[in-house]
């Protein structure tokens, strides 16, 4: 059932901490107690001068059904618990535009105090000194970092674990989605903890299908053919990506798990793209909506992808399962964050309200409502209340949730799976992220553009030849 969001109902029919254990409300009973930091908060507040307020800038960009998550609620019960707060509201749709404007904002000395991120970008704002080294406040408040999920902190942290740079939100994850009733009518098993590349391309070749004309309706397998999701291949393979990952001497490695992954999406093409669409086939569309559409079986993307699938398709049945296992069993991921500014004049403030982001209570909510990717504590994606996914309908947004506990099981059990057995990483992440990608980007289409003869180690060792000469240049 969809939640329509009111004032601080989240928190009214979310979940509540009980002895140090995450459990779901059975219903929105009373809303959930402040910490006892919000409390100290609110008591200061009450106790200061009338019309004196504190106002704190938060950023973010994403879609419109967050946009509705903050200002609906976020807000309102963040300056209800501190009503000597007032948060101002900035939001930019375009994940590129919006480091534009704070990279902008902190030159012209006037910084948003609370600023979400993403790893991908953090070394980004962390090398201008943008961001506040968040490692005595972690001490100070005693923050449990062994709650966070396998692959954050070394993702979040400098100087071996030294300087903290951000409190997380949540981490997505790379997964498999496959078409129930496609494995059905092949008889297939479906996709699980443990399938493989090799099973991978030969149930491709198995739910391919084709016309009279010997054109391809349903292609076995689609991907974004990009960096973005090739590096998780590399992974898998057992590959390395990154040598002195997230330091000053950062550079790219290659080693024969970067040929096989291209490789393996070189052959999955094939010559006339039968098994698989290419990019020049797909087309504007992405490959999401072939896999929307009933034209593709598998298809591997993060865990955002799935509300958005079933809002796309509400009428397809798909399942999710952990990436495919290679050499080794690994999930790449990337974490949401946030960072406190260097330039803010109230930092202990606008540190309360980095820790009230990452609080349970608005993380249960945050997966609950949008469920883009699990949060960002272990014990709140193995909290009964992480089965409970509403949606939301508010403010001309409908957005899906799950309906039942045979679709929680079908759509969102592998990212338990996953992150319990510690596969999620985000060793592939380096601080020089977006020079790879453009490069390797590059590199992957001129393979796998038809009737090419580019040698698939030749386009790799370009590409990386070329970041490691543009990273050393800015050094």
């Amino acid at each position: 059932m969809k939640r329509n969001l009111t004032r601080r109902q989240f928190l009214a029919g979310a979940s509540v901490l009980v002895a140090g254990t995450l459990a779901a409300c059975a219903a929105p009973a009373a809303p959930a107690q402040p910490s006892a930091a919000e409390g100290e908060a609110a008591e200061a507040a009450a106790q200061a001068p009338a019309g004196e307020k504190t106002t704190l800038g938060l950023s973010v960009w994403g879609a419109v059904q967050e946009d509705v998550l903050y200002v609906e609620v976020y807000i309102p019960d963040y300056e209800e618990l501190h009503p000597d707060i007032d948060i101002e509201f900035l939001s930019i749709p375009d994940f590129a535009d919006y480091y534009d404007k704070l990279i902008q904002l902190h030159a012209a000395g006037t910084p948003i105090d609370v600023q979400r991120h993403n790893v991908q970008r953090l070394g980004q704002v962390t090398s201008r000194g943008m961001l506040l080294d968040m490692m005595p406040l972690y001490e100070r408040d005693a923050i449990d970092t062994s709650d966070f999920l396998t692959g954050i902190m070394p993702a979040i942290s400098r100087a071996g674990g030294a300087e903290v740079y951000a409190v997380p939100q949540d981490e997505n994850l790379h997964g498999l989605y496959y078409n129930v009733d496609m494995f059905d009518e092949a008889g297939l098993p479906y996709p699980g903890d443990d399938y493989t590349f090799d099973q991978l391309m030969a149930d491709a070749q198995a739910l391919t299908k084709k016309d009279a004309n010997d054109e391809t309706t349903v292609f076995g397998y689609i991907s974004w053919w990009n960096w973005w999701n090739l590096q998780g291949h590399v992974l898998a393979h057992g590959g390395t990506i990154w040598e002195n990952l997230r330091t000053a001497e950062e550079q790219v490695v290659v080693d024969d798990a970067w040929y096989k992954a291209l490789h393996l999406w070189k052959d999955n093409l094939g010559e006339s793209f039968v098994l698989a669409p290419g990019s020049q086939q797909v087309g504007n569309l992405g490959p999401n909506v072939f896999f929307e559409q009933g034209r593709a079986a598998l298809f591997d993307d993060g865990t955002w992808r799935a509300p958005f699938v079933k809002k796309a398709a509400p009428d397809l049945k798909f399942g999710v399962a952990p990436f495919p296992t290679g050499a080794v069993k690994k999930s790449r991921g990337s974490t949401v964050c946030w960072g406190v500014s260097t330039g803010t004049p109230e930092m202990d403030k606008s540190w309360d309200l980095a820790k009230y982001l990452f609080s349970p209570e608005a993380l249960v909510s945050y997966w609950q409502i949008l469920w883009v990717a699990p949060p960002a504590r272990l014990s709140v994606v193995k909290s009964d209340a992480f089965k409970n996914i509403t949606g939301l309908s508010s403010g001309g947004i409908d957005y899906p949730g799950i309906d039942s506990e045979e679709e929680w099981e079908r759509v969102s059990r592998w990212i338990v799976t996953t992150l319990e057995n510690g596969w999620d990483t985000q060793e592939c992440l380096g601080d020089n992220q977006t020079i790879l990608e453009r490069e390797m980007n590059a590199a992957i289409e001129s393979v796998l553009v038809k009737d090419s003869t580019l040698a698939v180690e030749d386009a790799i060792n370009t590409a990386v030849e070329n970041t490691n000469r543009e990273i050393e240049l800015n050094r």
